[in-house]
């Protein structure tokens, strides 16, 4: 409880104000400062409620939690990953007396007129899907099976039946 969520993010982006259970908010949003506190027993809502009906204060602490969270940029996507990009560098050193690693390891040398076959054969275009994309749209879509499909159906149905019927 009483942890920074993202929707409190978008509630302060959006110019929105808020009411909150008195709380620490990881740290990020201050009560009177960002926010309304309210006592988790409600003792307060009087003045909670009071303090909602005064249109200036609310417009005044909805724009100093915009200023202090949002257009500061101190809890942006970037912010949040130079902290995780420091705190790797500060752990994790490069080795520097090997290469780096290839994203995709090749094969063996030997293996490697193996693999480029194999490549060719189930990733190249072939010859004859060419020939078919070069077709006009009208040619195409006459020869097509799904086009055809029901015709194919009646003429399988009828020669069956005929052999059926020998």
């Amino acid at each position: 409880m009483n942890q920074i969520s993202p929707k409190f993010f978008e509630a302060i982006a959006c110019g929105t104000a808020l009411i909150l259970f008195e709380g620490r908010y990881s740290g990020v949003l201050e009560p009177d400062k960002h926010f309304v506190p309210l006592k988790k027993d409600f003792s307060n809502v009087d003045d909670v409620l009071r303090r909602v009906q005064d249109d200036a204060g609310l417009e005044a602490m909805t724009r100093r939690a915009f200023q202090d969270v949002i257009a500061s940029g101190k809890y942006s996507y970037q912010a949040f990953v130079r902290l995780v990009d420091a705190a790797l560098s500060r752990h994790v050193k490069p080795d520097r007396t090997s290469p780096p690693d290839p994203w995709l390891p090749l094969p063996p040398c030997d293996a490697l007129p193996t693999f480029r076959n194999r490549y060719q054969r189930h990733l190249r275009v072939q010859p004859w899907r060419r020939v078919w994309q070069r077709l006009p749209a009208p040619l195409r879509s006459a020869l097509s099976l799904t086009r055809n499909r029901q015709r194919l159906r009646k003429l399988w149905a009828a020669s069956r039946a005929l052999l059926l019927l020998k």
